[in-house]
């Protein structure tokens, strides 16, 4: 629409935006602190490394470290050395700057190479010689530079993913009534039927939330999405990273560990369904993104809040290129659920209890921008929000692409009791 027909003014709770920042702050400073210990940080000093003095040093002593937790165990190798520079004698048992363990096979691998009493070069700092290093060169090998950065990686994502949802306003909607835009858009307007917008100052003490509601909304109202598409995106991009960078990790570790054949036909198919929900995952992400690309659509009725009974306008105008559309389909959903506890665990019901069409076009002209006039039954049931049993209502957007990702959305807005039920 090129001047809106109606503004509707959406904000997050100031508190829970906050707090949801914050929090993922946290998880991507975790991600930030971790990338710097293990790669930024070795990588400067290694090329700090390059004006180090190199001197022959002999092996004292050369074995395989393990290293047990409740993920498992890990091994790396711990070589003792000393080197005589000035008439001192100086003893060190850094192998390298990278951080890293891994398989018993790939330590083994460089114990081997540094066997005791064999001599070998190495480098110290002409500042401090207490500072020296058999190899100042940083493996940038899979092992070496991408393993370690998958954990921290996946907290920097997904803490930068909880962080730009905050600033993109995913939060609790206000309250406040909202206002006609001055600057209606009157081939719009002149198709809604406006009158209810006196309802807005019927608030009075001691008047139950949900008729505060339904006084809130009971004007003409452009609808939001209910959920937004990068935070979809996003929330399933965190996902995707965090399950394979998780499984990849493991997968590495099937085709490097010293587990033999048989041990490794096991894990494979142990980790096969891993791998393959993961592929999911994956494709999920892919879907996700080309579906930022399709045409948005605009809803606006006549009322916010419908009564039983009552009709409303509706009126649909597509942003973006339309022409991409082969079929636009709307329809009302009513839908009720119900929360049900047995013992430890919850289960939600959903029923969708009533469908009316709206309409469903292929014309461009109809897809691009139309209108329509529906009544809503006074035999269903009105919102209601009690807890364990809600009734919601929403307007359903169906728009067929060829050889793309559908537009799929929702909007909810409410539908009140008549004014003898009330």
């Amino acid at each position: 629409m090129n001047a809106k027909a109606i503004s509707e003014k959406n904000q997050a709770s100031g508190c829970g935006r906050v707090v949801l920042f914050l929090f993922g702050m946290v998880f991507a400073a975790f991600g930030v602190g971790f990338i710097w210990f293990a790669i930024v940080a070795p990588t400067l000093k290694s090329n700090a490394a390059k004006s180090w003095i190199e001197t022959e040093c002999r092996i004292i002593s050369s074995v395989v470290k393990s290293h047990s937790d409740d993920d498992g165990t890990t091994y790396s190798p711990d070589i003792k050395y000393q080197f005589e520079t000035d008439g001192q004698t100086f003893q060190g048992k850094r192998h390298s700057f990278s951080i890293m363990s891994g398989s018993s096979k790939w330590a083994n691998g460089i114990v081997r190479n540094y066997r005791p009493g064999e001599s070998h070069a190495c480098f110290y700092d002409p500042n401090d010689p207490s500072d020296s290093v058999l190899t100042r060169e940083m493996d940038w090998s899979v092992r070496g530079f991408f393993l370690p950065l998958i954990i921290p990686l996946i907290f920097l994502l997904i803490g930068v993913s909880i962080s730009a949802v905050a600033i993109l306003g995913w939060g609790r909607k206000s309250k406040n009534p909202p206002a006609i835009s001055s600057r209606a858009d009157t081939s719009l307007h002149n198709q809604l039927s406006f009158s209810e917008t006196s309802k807005l100052n019927q608030f009075t003490s001691g008047v139950h939330p949900e008729d505060q509601l339904d006084a809130s909304w009971s004007v003409p109202k452009k609808l939001k999405p209910e959920n937004s598409k990068w935070i979809l995106f996003l929330i399933v991009l965190g996902v995707a990273i965090f399950w394979n960078g998780i499984v990849s990790v493991f997968v590495f570790g099937l085709f490097t560990d010293d587990i033999g054949t048989w041990g490794r036909v096991g894990m494979g198919l142990f980790l096969t369904p891993f791998v393959l929900i993961g592929l999911v995952l994956l494709f999920a992400v892919i879907y996700m993104f080309m579906s930022l690309f399709n045409p948005g659509v605009e809803i606006a009725i006549s009322t916010g809040a419908v009564p039983l009974g009552g009709e409303v306008d509706i009126a649909w105008e597509i942003e973006g290129n339309a022409r991409r559309l082969r079929k636009l389909k709307v329809e009302i959903q009513g839908e009720q659920s119900a929360t049900y506890q047995f013992g430890t665990s919850t289960s939600t019901d959903f029923e969708i209890f009533e469908l009316i069409p709206v309409c469903e076009v292929t014309h461009q002209a109809d897809i691009e921008f139309g209108s329509a006039t529906v009544r809503i039954p006074d035999s269903t049931m009105h919102t209601f929000d009690g807890g364990n049993n809600k009734v919601s209502w929403t307007i359903v957007v169906h728009g067929e692409i060829p050889w793309w990702p559908d537009v799929n959305a929702t909007y909810p807005f409410r539908v009140k009791p008549t004014p003898s039920q009330s």
